[in-house]
């Protein structure tokens, strides 16, 4: 009940945060700052990069790290590697589970009053390993400032779709066309003969 009144509070929160305009920290897959969907196909790579968006570096509002976990259908795509980009190191190896990640980084930048609004935080690999649907999920998410204070956040997620490989028909080149017409031509042309020798 209380984990109930505390949600609906976060809620509210972040309700009277976005109506006043103010801007909090959105944990995005790929820059499109919204949720996404994504088709690959069977046997695809599949690169997912994460970005943040909505800081105010002016007035405080940085990223000094995180600790996230990202969930996802591992039945439908299967984990490979994270890469995190230049300004930010693991504290630890990424941690797999079956169906989820888990990511610790701080930034390594000395002072954090240039950086970007919106930015790349890492890009996830995955196997397109089975046909069907995976959701994206931010799970747990603590991002924090240069004092090691927590950020109010959002979330945007993703739907990944993975697809059986279309077959390519070949198409008959020009000159095999050619061939079957002189073929055709020259077949009708015997019938006719043919059959105004028999009459």
């Amino acid at each position: 009940m209380k984990y109930t009144i505390a949600k609906a509070g976060l809620a509210a929160g972040l309700l009277m945060i976005a109506q006043v305009g103010w801007a909090f920290p959105m944990l995005s897959v790929t820059s499109a700052q919204s949720d996404v969907e994504q088709t690959y196909q069977l046997g695809d790579t599949v690169s997912v990069d994460v970005w943040i968006s909505g800081l105010d570096p002016a007035s405080g509002v940085a990223l000094g790290g995180f600790q996230l976990s990202l969930d996802f259908d591992g039945a439908v795509i299967d984990y490979q590697s994270t890469q995190f980009a230049d300004t930010f190191a693991p504290l630890l190896p990424p941690i797999e589970g079956e169906n989820v990640v888990d990511l610790i980084a701080v930034s390594l930048a000395p002072d954090l009053s240039d950086q970007p609004a919106a930015f790349e935080l890492f890009t996830l690999q995955f196997l397109a390993a089975n046909v069907g649907t995976s959701p994206l999920n931010f799970g747990s998410v603590l991002l924090s400032d240069a004092f090691g204070e927590e950020l109010v956040s959002g979330t945007n997620s993703a739907t990944l779709n993975v697809v059986a490989p279309t077959v390519k028909v070949p198409e008959p080149g020009s000159l095999a066309l050619l061939m079957i017409g002189l073929a055709a031509f020259v077949i009708g042309r015997y019938r006719s003969r043919s059959s105004a020798a028999s009459a």
